[in-house]
């Protein structure tokens, strides 16, 4: 089976506190996988970890691929070029368009290329 996303062995810490210990994941290409649990469980964490917002490895042990490509320490940009970008919930970045005009904005892939692909 292949995976369009892969989680190993993932464990995140701020300033000395472990957030996420030793997480893995598998999301099968062409699935969708949910991620759930109470407030302060590492839902955020995770996901911010897997999109590039943690970029310091020493914050960050493990391993996370997209297909076959390792992005664990990649800039955001450049995972989200990949394929995988997260979705701020009620920060209202474009207020005036709808649900579904925000998420298209987001699957966009930018006009310009070059040095930073």
């Amino acid at each position: 089976m292949s995976f369009s996303l892969q989680v190993k062995n993932l464990s995140v810490s701020y300033a000395g506190a472990v957030a996420l210990n030793d997480i893995s994941v598998d999301v099968p290409t062409g699935k969708a996988t949910a991620v759930i649990g109470s407030n302060g469980a590492g839902k955020t964490t995770l996901l911010s970890t897997i999109a590039g917002l943690f970029v310091s490895t020493r914050r960050a042990k493990g391993e996370v691929f997209l297909g076959d490509k390792s992005v664990l320490g990649q800039q955001a940009f450049r995972i989200a070029r990949q394929g995988f970008a997260l979705v701020p919930e009620g920060r209202r970045l474009f207020p005036l368009l709808t649900v579904e005009e925000n998420l298209v904005i987001g699957a966009t892939p930018s006009r310009t290329s070059g040095a930073d692909s």
